[in-house]
């Protein structure tokens, strides 16, 4: 809902009026008459694919136009990300399966562990977690292209991937702006990015875009029932926006991007190091103590058995 209000606060005050350019990336828009199918797409198609308000996009290309050979690629995907995602979960339930593992929730800290073995566990939770959600967003991203492609006749290439490695990022800019997923791209810019750009320039564009993103999560995290808190979820967003911010001063001073080794280390620790009372304020209401399905039917059950639990 928050997003569908952010997009209509940004399509309601654009001077120019959206066009469609093309159904299928490299071919000609025909021009054909088909409302219902431009209506579904304006609905669904969150990252503006084929679009006017999509300028600025950046997506890797798919490396097959075959339907079959997507569809079949797509399905075997779907199930690594499946069974990926759930050996992560498993591993995240294992530090604490009464706590963190559970629904009640828990903190990813240990008191009893010293400062910096406290920070490394939490550290490693983050890591995984951030694992995690890439294959959960990946195999959601599967059906739909399945779906799309396998039910409704569309073209491999008008689903381009979700993700690009954002674990090969070498600055927080090539993470944020090209290897996340950009689902919610048009309305960080919309609401958030193009009114406080024409306040302070520059600055404002990044601050703004975050500062949308904060407040998405900031009610993503209202939704679990178990109330909410700007102080560890929406502040992440700002530390990344000015994380950012840096890098263009950066670049500005002295001609260079972040890149290489140096710029990898720069993104984990802004990205992973940064995030601690982001996850702390997700596990806490018990979000690593969700189930996909059931226990007997989890693949790492299988591989690894049933969580440890300890004794009486």
């Amino acid at each position: 809902m928050t997003c569908a209000a952010g997009r209509c606060i940004s399509w309601s005050y654009q001077r120019v009026a959206y066009r469609r350019l093309y159904r299928v990336p490299g071919e000609k828009n025909t021009n054909e008459n088909n409302c219902i199918w431009d209506a579904l797409d304006l609905c669904f198609n969150l990252r503006g694919i084929g679009w006017s308000w999509s300028h600025g996009l950046q997506v890797s290309p798919r490396p097959t136009q075959s339907r079959r050979d997507f569809l079949i690629s797509s399905l075997i995907h779907f199930f690594k990300c499946v069974i990926l995602a759930d050996h992560i979960h498993w591993a995240v339930q294992w530090f604490g399966p009464t706590t963190i593992g559970s629904p009640h929730g828990g903190t990813i800290h240990h008191p009893p562990l010293p400062p910096f073995l406290d920070l490394l566990r939490s550290t490693i939770l983050i890591s995984l977690t951030g694992l995690f959600i890439c294959f959960i967003l990946e195999m959601a991203y599967d059906v739909f292209a399945l779906i799309g492609v396998g039910i409704f006749n569309q073209h491999p290439l008008q689903w381009p991937p979700l993700l690009d490695s954002p674990w090969l990022s070498s600055s927080l800019t090539e993470l944020w702006a090209s290897r996340w997923h950009q689902i919610f791209r048009d309305v960080f810019i919309g609401v958030g990015a193009k009114p406080l750009s024409l306040l302070v320039g520059r600055v404002g564009w990044i601050i703004g875009g975050f500062s949308v993103s904060a407040i998405l999560h900031y009610f993503g995290l209202w939704g679990l029932g178990r109330g909410t808190e700007f102080s560890g979820v929406g502040s992440y967003f700002l530390i990344q926006g000015l994380g950012v911010t840096l890098e263009h001063l950066w670049k500005s001073f002295t001609g260079r991007r972040m890149k290489g080794l140096v710029g990898r280390v720069w993104t984990f620790v802004w990205a992973i190091g940064m995030g601690q009372g982001f996850l702390d304020a997700w596990f806490l209401r018990g979000l690593a103590g969700s189930s996909l399905h059931q226990d007997r039917f989890r693949p790492s059950y299988i591989t690894l058995g049933s969580l440890p639990l300890p004794s009486a």
